[in-house]
Order: structure tokens, then sequence, then C-alpha cells
């Protein structure tokens, strides 16, 4: 059975990764390396104090696919700083 936190309430693009990265036991510091970013950039979309662009989020989706069963509010995601 596939686990799915938090499928039923809307999240933006950067709760759902730090819900899902927590989930698998990851390091900011870790998934940074492995999309080719820094940390703190991890920390950044985590908080929503910079935009997951849609390339990221992309990749994110192809490494944990638990990201495409969350109810992710993209308007939301992308208004949160305008």
């Amino acid at each position: 059975m596939l686990y799915v936190p938090n499928a039923t309430r809307k999240m933006t693009r950067g709760q759902a990764l730090r819900e899902v990265r927590s989930m698998y036991g990851l390091t900011q510091k870790y998934l940074g390396e492995r999309l080719g970013v820094k940390g703190s950039v991890i920390s950044e979309w985590e908080s929503d104090k910079i935009n997951l662009s849609d390339f990221y989020w992309t990749n994110l989706c192809m490494m944990y696919p638990v990201l495409t069963n969350m109810s992710v509010d993209d308007k939301f995601s992308k208004n949160i700083l305008n």
C-alpha cells in the first residue's frame, strides 16, 4: 500500500517537498546534491521563500513519484510571493 501524506489537504510545492523529504529521511544537503543545487535552495523552496520551478518540480516528481499523488495547489505555489 502506498503511503500518501496529507493527500487531502492542499499544500504548496515546498510544503509537499518538505513532507516527502522528511518521509524518506533525506537531508536538504543530500537532496540538493542530487538536484545540483545547494541545500539552502532546498530550504528556501520548502519555506516558500523562492518558487520551486516547473523544471525542478518535474525532476523531483520523477525521483519521488509519491509527490504526484499529493494535493498540490500550483496556483498557491506560484502566487505565494506576489
